[in-house]
């Protein structure tokens, strides 16, 4: 088997007509062993499709949270990293109205205000109610851990 120049099979890093690699097309179609299996084998999860797309924005696009959840495992993956259009991998998630993978992010640390390029946060982007209600939870619930801990840092003063 031809090896590449960091000595890990040519094969597992190949892009296909599309300009997909397996990892990929294992994030776009869900398979979360696939995609396990492939970044445990040294797959390269920076390399896009042609449009510029990598594994976690391709997965978030099409609400494969299982595929998500095993992209967050790895901390080399930044779930910050926008793509060209100033969108992050949630706010695709947003978009498409995909509440577990919105609450996948979340529950990772992945900002629920961040804001892409335009100003705009996945409040903003999406139109889906549950969605929408999920992220005013999630604000209101930060804003009263950190007035507690606010209140608890004074008391620890006097």
């Amino acid at each position: 088997m031809d090896k590449g120049s960091d000595g890990k099979p040519e094969i597992l890093n190949m892009q296909g007509p599309a300009g997909q690699t397996a990892l990929m097309y294992g994030c776009l179609k869900g398979k979360s062993n696939a995609v396990g299996a492939l970044l445990d084998a040294g797959a390269d999860w920076t390399i896009t499709e042609k449009d510029g797309y990598g594994p976690l924005h391709g997965a978030s696009f099409w609400g494969q949270t299982e595929a998500v959840l095993e992209l967050l495992k790895r901390t080399d993956i930044d779930p910050l990293q926008p793509h060209a259009d100033g969108m992050i991998p949630m706010h695709r998630a947003c978009r498409g109205g995909y509440m577990g993978t919105v609450m996948a992010f979340l529950e990772a640390g992945v900002p629920w205000n961040h804001k892409n390029s335009y100003g705009d946060g996945c409040y903003e982007i999406t139109e889906s109610k549950s969605i929408k209600g999920l992220l005013e939870r999630y604000a209101q619930a930060k804003r009263k851990a950190k007035k507690t801990n606010t209140e608890e840092a004074k008391a620890a003063e006097l």
